[in-house]
């Protein structure tokens, strides 16, 4: 562990671009969804938003960052898509 940061003039331009997307974009793109998501849904289920928003980060980083999306990458995402499904389907069998 005896490597040492490097200068900022030594950092790519590649990766403030990724910060940039991930500070910027990703947020204005969340926040616009938390707000719809407020507006068409009970409270309750508003909290899976945060299960969603790692979902948008991995897609932004595998897009624009050319990440590679390796097989923790793949079982997240499906855990994530299936609570998130869970959610929704008890909304749906809520109204029969």
């Amino acid at each position: 562990m005896s490597e040492r940061m490097p200068s900022v003039a030594k950092i790519p331009l590649e990766t403030y671009g990724g910060i940039f997307i991930l500070l910027s974009m990703e947020s204005i793109l969340v926040f616009c969804s938390y707000n719809w998501f407020a507006v068409v849904e009970p409270p309750s289920k508003l909290g899976s938003i945060s299960f969603v928003n790692p979902l948008v980060v991995a897609f932004f980083g595998v897009t624009f960052g050319k990440y590679s999306f390796n097989n923790q990458s793949v079982l997240g995402t499906v855990i994530i898509i299936s609570v998130t499904l869970m959610l929704w389907m008890s909304k749906i069998t809520e109204n029969y």
